[in-house]
């Protein structure tokens, strides 16, 4: 064993003083180290019988410091110039499951997609592509929206929706929409202000040209209606939804949202479905916390 590392074990047992003096010092030491104290502390945590005290003072460094991470990680993300929404939406996933590898959310996603990829080709039209993926999506992995007025934060992280293969409306649009994109399939999220899963897929093949419809319909080919089994509606009926809910037109309701908007939407539901949750005070401020790191 390293001579530093005896000397961090050395202050991890010490983390019980009951002088506060001497643990403020102890905790500051420790948190100063970064992610590499956390197998170390673990460790500890694991050889004989720890003090309930004392076990919750060295979980708690676990936490803050895994927070801390995730912040350093998700500033680099919203600086970034690729803003991959999947690598986003980990970062996020990763605040309820800090163990998470991306590799692990990666295959989860990718054993999906493989039986997606399996059905497709490039024989079929953009709507023959999207029933395709509705019937697997929806029938074959069985993947459904969960029960309305009950939306727990379980049911918006990813790697849950992945596991029970129940989500609300927003997640199943995010997860609908990051399979799509790995397969090359131009569908993206648009953010839309009744809470709604609705999907663009953008017509790339400039069909809309021939028929003289490009301004009409801003570029979009059709919409995806994921709180309806994928359904496929127009710009008139997505515009008739917002007119019965009494709300004004706005181009943005039409259009696909930027990664960082799904993300900040992301976490603004997450953060709403905390009220329900247990401990759902303190994961809300820690919530609102990556969120203030959009906008500074």
């Amino acid at each position: 064993m390293r001579q530093e590392n005896v000397s961090l074990f050395a202050l991890i047992e010490l983390m019980d003083d009951p002088d506060a003096r001497v643990y403020t010092q102890i905790r500051k030491e420790l948190m100063s180290q970064g992610t590499s104290i956390i197998p170390l502390i673990e460790e500890s945590l694991h050889d004989g019988v720890i003090d309930p005290d004392h076990y919750a003072r060295l979980a708690q460094i676990v936490k803050e410091v895994q927070f801390n991470e995730l912040k350093v990680q998700l500033s680099d993300w919203i600086v970034s110039t690729e803003k991959d929404l999947l690598h986003g939406v980990y970062l996020i996933t990763k605040y309820q499951f800090p163990e998470l590898s991306f590799e692990t959310l990666k295959q989860q996603l990718w054993s999906i997609r493989k039986d997606i990829w399996l059905e497709i080709n490039s024989q079929q039209t953009a709507f023959e592509t999207i029933k395709t993926f509705n019937r697997v999506f929806f029938h074959f992995h069985s993947f459904k929206k969960s029960p309305p007025n009950k939306t727990t934060p379980f049911d918006l992280y990813l790697h849950s929706v992945l596991e029970t293969g129940e989500g609300d409306s927003f997640s199943l649009g995010l997860l609908y929409s990051i399979l799509a994109q790995s397969l090359d399939l131009p569908v993206y999220k648009i953010i839309q202000p009744n809470g709604n899963s609705i999907l663009a897929y953008l017509d790339e093949n400039q069909t809309l040209s021939h028929l003289n419809l490009t301004k009409e319909c801003n570029g979009i080919l059709f919409y995806i209606n994921t709180d309806n089994l994928g359904s496929i509606i127009d710009s008139l009926s997505l515009q008739d939804q917002l007119n019965k809910l009494g709300l004004k037109s706005r181009k943005s309701f039409f259009e696909p949202s930027s990664n960082s908007a799904i993300l900040k939407g992301y976490i603004r539901k997450l953060i709403d479905a905390c009220r329900y949750a247990q401990n759902g005070t303190e994961k809300s401020a820690d919530l609102q916390q990556l969120l203030q790191l959009f906008e500074t």
